[in-house]
């Protein structure tokens, strides 16, 4: 009977450290290759972006940050920090750059107001 008690506690500390390390991979695991989280998060950097700054209210900027939350929420994840902010911070500029650029200002404005503010 010790024995057996004994196997039951292992498979038990193995099948909860499983699961822990499960879960946190997982928990922090964001979607870098879906559309609508990729355009949450441009949202979210080009309402902060000084280029679009004097063009855009208050209330567009936060309308477009708030995209980038409700895909956060709606993925079951939290605000990225650290490495994971930024590879999609990373991500923004590879796109962003080479899209907008020698384009006039407004082009970028119109994709964020038609994108970003709904």
């Amino acid at each position: 009977m010790h024995k057996f008690r004994g196997d039951t506690l292992k498979y038990s500390k193995t099948l909860i450290s499983f699961i822990c390390l499960f879960t946190i991979s997982n928990a922090y695991s964001y979607p870098l290759n879906d559309t609508d989280f990729l355009k949450g998060a441009y949202c979210f950097h080009m309402g902060q972006a000084p280029l679009l700054s004097a063009d855009l209210s208050t209330k567009e900027k936060e309308s477009g940050q708030n995209k980038f939350f409700k895909v956060l929420y709606a993925n079951n994840l939290d605000f990225p920090a650290g490495k994971d902010y930024d590879d999609i911070r990373g991500l923004f500029i590879s796109w962003v750059t080479p899209t907008f650029k020698n384009k006039p200002t407004s082009e970028a404005l119109s994709w964020y107001k038609a994108n970003c503010l709904n």
